[in-house]
């Protein structure tokens, strides 16, 4: 039996697809089911189109992040080639529409496809982030996903300020950086759908050995059926394998293992992230 020793966070990309809002709600009556609390990075296109149901999700209890501006149907919107002036542009964008919708500033941040450089901890910066979650220590896809970044594997797997010149190295940012968990393959939704539960859980158990928090995501599409989404033209068939009830039925029996070997918490609960003040 496992030790409770390690804090876990719970983590939904809420990309921009209409319709989407069917597959967050989904997400939120397992997660008041569960007792757990989560953060959802949202977009600021679906905060446009869907302003109820972000408010919604902080009713709930749980926190809100942002997730670049129309990531999802926007596929070219990727921040590791973008320049600072354009990251800057769509950040304070996608800021203003969130911080309106739920009355107070929005504090962490993950990036589109979970990709940022340099100029991301700078714009974050400039727009009074506190919190980054995109890198992905230790993950590395063998060329069939987005993360096979060698500096980010290797990246620290504990929070840690980035310097400004590399966000997979330390430094004196006042950002703090959460990782993404994994081993190897990533500890997400997708991961489940694709390799099965069991090997999920190896890579959780591994994580635990490096990771604190452990830090899991996944996306409110996956648990909507092909025919209940439309995706962008042309997504890979890895994306629509195992989606909808029966992904939701695993993440279910996901989250009952890791309930019972980790304590989970919030990004604004994590030591050195957001103040205290700004919080309120």
């Amino acid at each position: 039996m496992l030790n409770m020793t390690k804090r876990m966070i719970i983590s939904v990309d809420v990309d921009y697809f209409p319709g989407s809002e069917v597959g967050v709600e989904r997400i939120l009556d397992m997660l008041d089911d569960k007792g757990f609390p989560a953060a959802f990075f949202v977009t600021g296109k679906f905060g446009e189109e869907y302003p109820e149901v972000v408010r919604e999700v902080e009713r709930r209890g749980h926190e809100i992040g942002c997730h670049g501006y129309s990531h999802g149907l926007d596929v070219d919107e990727n921040f590791f080639g973008t320049k600072y002036e354009e990251q800057v542009e769509r950040i304070a964008k996608s800021s203003k529409i969130l911080n309106e919708i739920i009355h107070t500033d929005v504090k962490i941040f993950r990036a589109p496809y979970a990709k940022a450089n340099s100029d991301t901890i700078k714009a974050l910066e400039s727009q009074g982030y506190e919190i980054d979650s995109s890198v992905t220590s230790r993950r590395f896809d063998f060329g069939m996903g987005v993360s096979n970044s060698m500096g980010a594997f290797f990246a620290p797997t504990k929070p840690y300020h980035p310097s400004i010149s590399s966000i997979f190295k330390k430094g004196n940012s006042s950002l703090l950086e959460v990782p993404i968990s994994a081993f190897f393959a990533p500890l997400n939704m997708s991961a489940i759908r694709k390799l099965g539960l069991g090997t999920v859980k190896r890579v959780f158990n591994r994580t635990r050995r490096s990771f604190d928090p452990i830090v899991f995501y996944m996306h409110p599409w996956e648990v909507m059926g092909v025919d209940e989404i439309e995706l962008w033209e042309g997504v890979p068939r890895r994306h629509m394998r195992n989606r909808g009830s029966e992904a939701l039925r695993y993440l279910g029996l996901f989250l009952d293992y890791v309930g019972q070997n980790v304590d989970f918490t919030r990004f604004k609960d994590i030591p050195g992230g957001i103040s205290e003040e700004k919080a309120k």
